[in-house]
């Protein structure tokens, strides 16, 4: 990909996630809305019998999409033990994301691989900040919007633990902040 393209490439792919969800969600059986329900509702089977299909086809291309484009992200680091860790811990998320597509919200795996999906791309953007602080390239935009994400999960957690926000809200909060991100950090190292 070129600099000029990781942008729009992101957009569109984070573009066709989205536009699945929201196909996914007119077949739904029940009235979903972002403030009552997961992103997983989308896909369960028993109130979703004929848009789960659309919920599970999000996160395999939400999943297999990012993979170039985390390639092309570490592709302008040099290479060190941080920046190979940090791209096996993100690829790993996007394995993730395609296992909660293939499992029910419900199993086990499902909820499992979600938690430990978001965790490991926080985990991942942690480093990726790193990296830049170590090459000298961190802009305080780049701090700003770390700083942002790390609250957005982390304190969204405790008002979740706390029962001022229900999880469904995070979830969301989450799932965009982190698409917002990728296009984010795209954005700074094609200006570079």
């Amino acid at each position: 990909m070129m600099n000029t393209n990781i942008m729009t490439y992101n957009s569109v792919l984070f573009f066709i996630f989205g536009l699945l969800l929201v196909i996914s969600r007119l077949f739904m059986k029940i009235d979903y809305n972002l403030l009552g329900n997961t992103i997983s509702t989308l896909g369960d089977r028993i109130t979703n019998p004929k848009g789960w299909y659309y919920f599970s086809a999000a996160l395999i291309v939400l999943g297999l999409g990012l993979m170039p484009s985390l390639a092309y992200l570490y592709s302008h680091f040099e290479m060190s033990n941080w920046v190979i860790m940090s791209f096996v811990i993100e690829i790993i998320a996007c394995i993730g994301l395609i296992i909660i597509a293939i499992y029910d919200q419900h199993t086990r795996v499902h909820v499992i691989t979600a938690f430990v999906m978001f965790i490991l791309f926080i985990i991942g953007i942690i480093i990726i900040v790193i990296i830049f602080t170590i090459n000298g390239e961190i802009h305080n935009e780049s701090i700003v919007a770390v700083i942002l994400l790390l609250i957005l999960y982390f304190g969204g957690s405790l008002l979740v633990k706390y029962g001022i926000i229900p999880i469904e809200v995070h979830e969301w909060a989450v799932t965009i902040g982190l698409m917002a991100f990728y296009i984010f950090i795209c954005k700074v190292i094609t200006t570079n």
